[in-house]
């Protein structure tokens, strides 16, 4: 009677049960992964139709002065950088100028660079570099593209904002003519931790005013940075009980199994 038994039992394949209990471990991990980075990098740059006005606690700017073409930043605990002050090299209008605006929420680290020789690389003297240390750990609810033309003097001078980026999120080309075009971002989830916009300026003429052709990006509502709140739902004790019951079955017929094999 034990060598049938036992020959039954071992009909009963192991690897029908520890198979099934191996591919949920692993299941287990890599859905823990995922979950890990659905809630790290899951958080989306939307446009947002949010009353919001300032303050800008960082400010990127862009502009055709009177002396040419010219950038500066703006930033806590940092003196202004301005870049290019004296025009040289001299704009060339209607060619697409590549910029880059970085921060490091961790660090409270602005970047801001622009490629005044368009070619292709951010070279010395194309690139603005602020720490401070009163935003390091902060993070912001709202990034702003202001930008605007102006058609006095020279005939029509629009500014473009094209194949705009926010952290690897396409939003397109912006053109502004005589008056100001305001677009406002914001996060799927809440704040913006890091943030990398991307994208070319193109000036079409100087507009010969005070008021030149100018991009300004900006950063506001600085806020502790919190982690963004995991979009799945809590399930209800009833579904938590399944799995729960699933494994005391596995746990209840693998002791039995053990113990028929021992008589």
């Amino acid at each position: 009677m034990y060598y049938v038994r036992n020959f039954v039992l071992r009909m009963r394949p192991p690897f029908a049960i520890s198979f099934p209990i191996c591919r949920a471990r692993r299941w287990l991990r890599h859905g823990l992964l995922a979950a890990i980075l659905a809630g790290t990098l899951g958080a989306t740059p939307i446009l947002s139709v949010d009353p919001f006005s300032g303050p800008w606690d960082i400010v990127a700017q862009a502009r055709n002065g009177r002396t040419g073409w010219e950038a500066a930043l703006f930033s806590p605990d940092n003196a202004p950088t301005y870049m290019n002050p004296y025009g040289a090299p001299v704009w060339s209008y209607g060619n697409p100028y590549p910029f880059h605006l970085q921060y490091l929420y961790a660090t409270g680290t602005t970047i801001w660079s622009i490629d005044f020789n368009r070619n292709g690389a951010f070279e010395p003297g194309e690139s603005a570099i602020h720490v401070s240390a009163s935003l390091a750990g902060r993070s912001f609810r709202y990034l702003n593209l202001f930008i605007q033309g102006n058609n006095q003097g020279n005939g029509p001078a629009t500014a473009t904002a094209q194949d705009l980026s926010v952290n690897g999120v396409s939003f397109g080309t912006f053109t502004s003519g005589n008056s100001v075009l305001q677009v406002l971002f914001t996060d799927s989830q809440g704040l913006f931790g890091n943030l990398d916009v991307r994208g070319s300026l193109i000036f079409s003429a100087n507009g010969n005013s005070d008021e030149r052709p100018r991009l300004w990006l900006r950063l506001g509502s600085a806020e502790p940075f919190q982690e963004p709140a995991d979009p799945s739902p809590v399930p209800e004790p009833s579904t938590l009980m399944l799995p729960a019951l699933g494994l005391v079955t596995l746990t209840l017929f693998e002791t039995r199994r053990r113990r028929a094999g021992l008589r």
